[in-house]
């Protein structure tokens, strides 16, 4: 069973979004996004709809389904 500390570790890009020093999304954060996109991008749901849950904290990984555009941006 993992830790707190194990899950902080895997998701640490999704905290770290902004660099401080340029204000915009950071190159952790882009690309643990990417990754994160390829991997639910084999799931079988999108490859049913070509539709995501979005994990984002509005959405709360709720419904609806949205496209994969909107994920990326939320």
């Amino acid at each position: 069973m993992s830790s707190n500390n194990d899950i902080y570790a895997t998701r640490r890009w999704m905290y770290q979004r902004v660099d401080r020093g340029t204000n915009v999304p950071s190159k952790e954060f882009c690309q643990g996004l990417k990754i994160f996109m390829r991997l639910a991008k084999n799931q079988l749901l999108y490859l049913e709809t070509g539709k995501l849950f979005c994990p984002c904290i509005k959405c709360e990984n709720g419904k609806p389904l949205l496209p994969e555009e909107t994920v990326s941006r939320h």
